[in-house]
């Protein structure tokens, strides 16, 4: 008796349960209609689209129809080889997925060693020229004293007393050499400081999602791209200038590509968005900091 009660409750449970028969392919509908060739549900909306020139029925006169084709799935197995096709095609997606993650991350890392590369190499570079830029600073500095402790020593070495002794050109070269001193000081005071101003003009890569075709001229971008920030002043205060670049009027926008970024107001781009999947890196222009 409890087995008769458990198995009418379990029946009762599987009919109440497709009582929303929303259609697959338009959420907001009902199926509504039944198509008798290709033996499939659908709504208002998929008449015009999927089954033109079948022949139909309403979802409520087919019962007969219905129950046959799910008498045909189960006496022939059908469903169970269409649920064990999708159920490896799901497997051998993971499969990918986990080789795409590995491989894509294998990706990101050399594409930074590189960068990081090219960065320590770009060092390497402003510190050689910064040290001969300072070294030939510092050697004219010191040719100047020394000339200046030198013509000090002259100086000294003249008597006052005995100045009419001496011939009015020597007397002139010393004056002159007085006066030439303090030209070369102030060209040297008034010689630019060197200095250094950061620049973050490069890019390991962009993530993008692939279409089945699989070639970079199908790559979208990801929904992350479609949300960022510019900045167009690099000393502006970061936390008031920021204006989204889709709120932009387009009569106001003028797109310019990495290799256009000048070194005065240098773009800065900000994601809000999570990034979730990541299907390939496409590498972008590249330029050296400094």
């Amino acid at each position: 008796m409890a087995d008769n009660t458990l198995e009418c409750k379990e029946k009762q449970e599987v009919g109440t349960s497709l009582k929303q028969l929303r259609c697959r392919f338009h959420d907001t509908e009902e199926y509504s209609i039944f198509c008798k060739d290709c033996k499939d549900f659908m709504c208002f909306k998929c008449l015009g689209q999927l089954h033109q020139k079948h022949d139909f029925s309403q979802l409520q006169d087919a019962e007969e129809d219905i129950r046959k084709e799910m008498e045909v799935q189960l006496f022939e197995n059908k469903y169970a080889e269409q649920l064990s096709a999708l159920s490896d095609k799901l497997s051998q997606n993971r499969k990918k997925l986990a080789y795409s993650e590995k491989r894509l991350k294998n990706e990101i890392r050399t594409s930074v060693e590189q960068m990081k590369h090219k960065i320590d190499l770009s060092e390497e570079n402003l510190l050689s020229e910064l040290r001969i830029t300072f070294e030939s600073s510092q050697t004219t500095l010191q040719d100047e004293e020394i000339h200046i402790t030198n013509l000090q020593t002259e100086i000294d070495n003249v008597d006052v007393n005995k100045l009419h002794e001496y011939s009015v050109s020597h007397i002139t070269n010393i004056l002159s050499a007085i006066k030439l001193c303090s030209t070369k000081y102030d060209t040297i005071d008034n010689q630019p400081i060197p200095g250094f101003t950061p620049t973050i003009e490069f890019s390991i890569g962009n993530l993008v999602l692939m279409t089945s075709g699989n070639c970079d001229a199908c790559a979208l971008p990801l929904p992350s791209f479609s949300n960022i920030s510019t900045q167009t002043d690099y000393f502006e205060d970061s936390d008031t200038e920021w204006f989204d670049a889709e709120d932009r009027e387009e009569d106001d926008i003028i797109e310019s590509s990495s290799d256009e970024i000048t070194d005065e107001y240098p773009i800065k781009l900000q994601m809000s968005q999570d990034i979730t999947v990541i299907s390939k890196i496409v590498p972008t222009s590249e330029k050296t900091l400094g």
